[in-house]
């Protein structure tokens, strides 16, 4: 046997397995949570968007105390209405969907239109809860256009390049955000052959014969837009943008962060690089439109969101970090809801059907 863990071990790793017992032993020493008040809190997430409908999340945290559970319950139903100006209220409505059980938090909606340039009040509240207030500051409108694109490698990595122009107001303060995103959507088509009406997924075998024999009826196609996206990791090498203060050029990033101190009133061009991994999608895989989001959005956002772009998840496992503060702006609650006014540039890659 000595021989077996000389061959296994030799030398100075012949107590590897003793290390790993007790590192393993310690790992599962049970955390004391201090013994504070156990309260929980309203959360609010998500963006008011000018010239869009309202769309936002809200759920309540857990409490990390003596106690808690440590563990997400159903979301509390809130009252939530959003106001601006003396007289202008909207109260907002809530239905679960299919993100409740992922997200823990509930949707809440309603149909009026942001406006740009203004300031909302958003309000919540709950009998259980303390209510949680914010204030959302709108930008005004702004312009911003794509000027050229390229698909080039860099380090191995297939990247598209996008020169983006952005003509700043030189009147106030502006905070630029860059992000690229792939809205997964369902496409289908319906069609009538021989008295019968037929969709198309589902009946591809009939639908390519058809198509095939030159003898496809009308087909009549439907988009479907779950709500599903799936995040483009983005690149720059702009030294005006705050990635490469945090970073460097190799920094895969969530979103591109540009402030206008150094470009106030001018119309500058800067250049990113979407990762195109996720620009075609496999034919049995979600599919949809790979969209450019610039947008101006309010300080208090930016900054949040240049927390946020610190911080990596993997980051809480290892104690020689430093913690990264991401401060949301909810009174007496926790979250963010952004102000922003957007502009989207789509591209779309994928294919769904042969329709020749």
């Amino acid at each position: 046997m000595r021989r077996i863990a000389e061959i296994l071990y030799p030398g100075k790793w012949r107590w590897l397995p003793v290390l790993l017992i007790v590192l393993f032993c310690a790992c599962t020493k049970p955390l004391k949570l201090p013994d504070i008040e156990s309260q929980q809190l309203i959360v609010l997430l998500g963006e008011l968007t000018a010239n869009d409908t309202v769309h936002i999340r809200a759920g309540q945290s857990i409490p990390v105390a003596a106690g808690s559970s440590m563990k997400y319950t159903s979301p509390a139903r809130c009252q939530m209405k959003l106001t601006r100006n003396p007289g202008y209220i909207e109260y907002l409505s809530s239905a679960d969907d299919a993100w409740v059980s992922l997200l823990h938090t509930l949707p809440y909606s309603c149909p009026s239109k942001i406006l740009p340039n203004q300031t909302y009040t958003l309000t919540a509240s709950h009998r259980d809860l303390p209510t949680a207030t914010c204030q959302v500051y709108i930008p005004p409108a702004f312009s911003a256009a794509v000027v050229d694109t390229a698909s080039v490698w860099v380090n191995g990595i297939n990247l598209l390049r996008v020169r983006v122009e952005i003509r700043d107001d030189g009147e106030r303060e502006h905070f630029y955000v860059i992000e690229g995103i792939k809205e997964y959507v369902e496409i289908d088509g319906s069609f009538t052959y021989q008295d019968t009406d037929y969709k198309v997924s589902g009946h591809e075998s009939l639908y390519d014969s058809l198509l095939q024999a030159d003898a496809l009826p009308v087909v009549t196609w439907d988009t479907t837009r779950p709500g599903n996206y799936g995040r483009i990791y983005i690149y720059t090498d702009d030294d005006r943008t705050e990635n490469l203060r945090l970073g460097t050029a190799q920094s895969a990033s969530k979103r591109i962060l540009l402030s206008d101190k150094t470009i106030n009133g001018k119309t500058y061009t800067t250049q990113v690089y979407l990762d195109k991994s996720l620009f075609v999608s496999h034919d049995d895989g979600p599919k949809g439109p790979v969209i450019l989001q610039v947008k101006s959005v309010s300080e208090d956002y930016f900054t949040y969101l240049k927390g946020y772009e610190l911080f990596e998840p993997s980051s809480a496992y290892n104690t020689l970090l430093h913690p990264v503060k991401v401060t949301g702006y909810v009174t007496g609650g926790l979250g963010i809801v952004g102000g922003v006014y957007r502009l989207d540039f789509k591209y779309l890659f994928d294919r769904w059907y042969d329709t020749r």
